[in-house]
């Protein structure tokens, strides 16, 4: 895989007319904490009309060190998605959220994540979002904090859920990762699939068929219940693909999930219901 500093550079792989010509509100202050702000971005697609709400996904990045997540929504893995997605006429929201160190517990960041949702659905008249009809997306590790957020307490809010190429099961990176069994429980969607299975809203998963073995291995167990279970999945696999396939493998595969992927959200969110103006 490539270097920190040069996947920061990389945008997903697929282009869509006007992506670029969406409009983009900067650096919203959504949280302080420790007298660091936490912001976000909110990209609308081009021909969003004044008064007009329109549903919004939110994009979940990973874990890592400070100096890699601590600005990652401007990276160009998340502009270029949020300009996907705004081309694909939903609004897109990134956001920069802590990682977890000697400090911080992956509890504290789910926190942030937490008050990401609140503060969008508490300023969705001003930010011009349907507060109802939200989606998560969520890649790599920062897969479990996006499934905290769409399936715990199963919030009717929440149209669906986008995992790519993250574990399910925190259970076999207690060690590696410092996790409490009340971590590995609320961070693992095979806890809400043993909860409310039949409540859960719309999944699409993406696995990685070159990712690390022990992360697929949870995907793969999870596939399996949540099809014994009758759960609304749709699941893709990328057997040549990387972890992180949307930035660094320029293939027809890769394009064809993003493309599903945006089909997904759109499906999920607009499809059901008019757009409010």
């Amino acid at each position: 895989m490539a270097d920190f500093h040069e996947l920061l550079k990389k945008r997903i792989v697929y282009e869509l007319p006007g992506m670029e010509r969406c409009n983009v509100v900067k650096n919203r202050v959504y949280k302080t904490v420790e007298e660091k702000d936490l912001l976000l971005d909110i990209y609308y697609p081009a021909d969003m009309l004044d008064g007009e709400q329109r549903p919004a996904v939110v994009c979940v990045h990973g874990l890592g060190p400070a100096e890699f997540v601590e600005h990652i929504k401007d990276s160009g893995q998340y502009v270029s998605w949020g300009q996907a997605i705004a081309a694909s006429g939903l609004i897109a929201v990134t956001f920069n959220h802590r990682s977890p160190d000697e400090h911080t517990s992956l509890r504290d960041v789910g926190t942030d994540v937490d008050e990401l949702v609140v503060h969008v659905r508490q300023q969705a008249p001003q930010l011009q979002i349907d507060k109802e009809r939200l989606a998560i997306w969520a890649c790599s590790a920062g897969v479990p904090l996006g499934i905290r957020s769409a399936l715990r307490g199963t919030p009717s809010f929440v149209k669906c859920l986008v995992a790519y190429y993250g574990p399910l099961d925190l259970e076999p990176f207690k060690v590696r990762w410092h996790l409490t069994e009340d971590e590995i429980r609320e961070f693992s969607a095979t806890t809400y699939l043993e909860e409310a299975a039949s409540k859960l809203a719309p999944m699409l998963i993406t696995k990685a068929g070159l990712d690390f073995p022990g992360l697929n291995v949870t995907t793969d167990h999870f596939i399996k219940e949540a099809s014994a279970k009758n759960v609304t999945l749709d699941f893709m696999t990328h057997p040549g693909g990387q972890h992180a396939f949307d930035v660094l493998d320029n293939v027809a595969r890769s394009r064809e999930i993003i493309q599903r992927t945006l089909a997904f959200l759109k499906t999920s969110l607009i499809s059901s219901s008019s757009l409010r103006v």
